[in-house]
């Protein structure tokens, strides 16, 4: 159980940091489709952070499994 938490508050922390650059990015590039897009009901936000959440997901389990290969270790 502490180990899926661990993993749960790790995706969502990168999720939430991914998601934010997206929209730094966004507003620095197109601000005024940004604002557009924030002030109706936040559906593009929403897809933004579902998107943003599957990448994170993605990449952290990638990366484990990556990890676990053992032909990537230098051996001593």
């Amino acid at each position: 159980m502490h180990r899926s938490k661990n993993s749960f508050l790790e995706w969502l922390v990168y999720s939430l940091i991914f998601f934010f650059l997206y929209d730094i990015i966004w507003i620095l590039v197109d601000l005024p489709d940004f604002l557009q897009s924030v002030s109706g009901m936040y559906p593009e936000l929403l897809v933004d952070f579902a998107l943003c959440g599957l990448f994170s997901f993605s990449s952290l389990y990638l990366n484990r499994w990556l990890f676990r290969q053992r032909r990537f270790w230098r051996e001593g």
